[in-house]
């Protein structure tokens, strides 16, 4: 059964150890309330811009390690990259002061209140699941709590592990490289793609991708700059992550899907005097597959010359949807919820036509 392309990332809290105490100092002194004030609207708990945290050790390090370093964000003279995009830009010494914290490692606390160690951690969760059990002991058929004592259990788990899941210091110069982490421009979607593949080896079955912030597609004006633009910064990275999933023999048991959610009108949009960018247009446009089965360097359907109407073997949303619970080893009949059946017709038919 093939490996699909949701990641859910939770982070360990771990004391620090008393070398790292007067370099937390500094983040906390310093470099926090440059990031809490001018950052975290945007990247912090309750909003990820492009998926992006910045109130957490583990976020913070993944910009300062690779590339696309924290500073680079900051001190950047294109308004497309430059971190925070609106306001006025960061002071120079601001910058300064982030440079230096950089130098260092970009070292900054697992947590601000260190109240514990990793040991004492894990025997506190031990403790936790003997009491839930013995509750459980009590109550066999409540299988409520026992999916809850499960949760929380995977929940440690991926705490454990995910740090170095998106840790990229042992990657090599030619990965890096390969997925364009060294080339300002394609950097942002390579640290994203690049921990894709690193979450499907590590045998996470759903991961979800945004390569651009939302909304950057939306060419209602200067269509011409937008997509130039944003094409450059996803298909190295994107040809990067099939290359290399190829390479590691893990192409034929992960699906990649890049798509969106319509495409642009073959026709000038006109509509407040515009004349340079194209309107939402759902009835024919482009998606791409690999892996997962798939045949490679294979086109399926056509589009009328005008490139307006999808034409003979036309397909809706819901046959792509079959289409990849099929590579996924799965129904779309089967997953019904109780009470809630769906039409025949909801369920589509995969493209039996592009698998090899």
């Amino acid at each position: 059964m093939p490996r699909g392309f949701l990641s859910i990332i939770v982070l360990l809290t771990i004391t620090p150890s008393a070398e790292r105490v007067r370099a937390d100092d500094t983040y906390l002194e310093q470099i926090k309330p440059i990031l809490k004030t001018r950052c975290y609207a945007c990247h912090g708990s309750l909003k990820q811009e492009a998926g992006v945290r910045l109130d957490t050790a583990a976020s913070i390090k993944q910009l300062t390690d690779d590339g696309q370093t924290l500073l680079t964000r900051v001190a950047s003279k294109d308004t497309e990259l430059r971190m925070p995009p609106e306001g006025a830009p960061l002071t120079p010494g601001q910058i300064e002061a982030i440079r230096h914290w950089i130098s260092q490692g970009a070292p900054a606390p697992k947590t601000e209140a260190p109240d514990q160690s990793a040991d004492l951690q894990r025997r506190e969760f031990a403790l936790i699941d003997r009491l839930n059990r013995l509750t459980l002991n009590d109550y066999k058929s409540d299988q409520q709590l026992l999916a809850r004592i499960k949760s929380y259990e995977l929940a440690f788990r991926m705490q454990e592990s995910l740090p170095d899941a998106v840790d990229f210091t042992h990657e090599t110069q030619a990965t890096h490289s390969l997925y364009g982490l060294d080339n300002d421009v394609t950097a942002p979607a390579a640290q994203k793609l690049l921990a894709a593949r690193r979450l499907v080896e590590r045998g996470v079955r759903f991961v979800q991708v945004f390569p651009t912030p939302y909304g950057k597609w939306d060419a209602h004006r200067d269509l011409k700059k937008n997509h130039t633009d944003n094409s450059a910064k996803v298909d190295l990275p994107v040809a990067g992550l099939i290359a290399d999933l190829k390479q590691r023999g893990l192409l034929d048991e992960t699906l990649v899907v890049l798509c969106t959610e319509f495409g642009r009108t073959p026709g000038l949009e006109e509509r407040s005097g515009g004349t340079t960018g194209r309107d939402h247009h759902p009835n024919g446009f482009t998606i791409l597959m690999a892996g997962g089965g798939t045949k490679g360097g294979y086109v399926h359907g056509a589009t009328d010359e005008l490139g307006y109407h999808a034409l003979g073997d036309a397909h809706y949303v819901t046959d792509l949807h079959a289409t990849v619970l099929h590579a996924l080893g799965l129904k779309s009949e089967k997953l019904d919820v109780n009470g809630r059946k769906r039409l025949e017709i909801d369920h589509g038919e995969p493209i039996w036509d592009i698998f090899s």
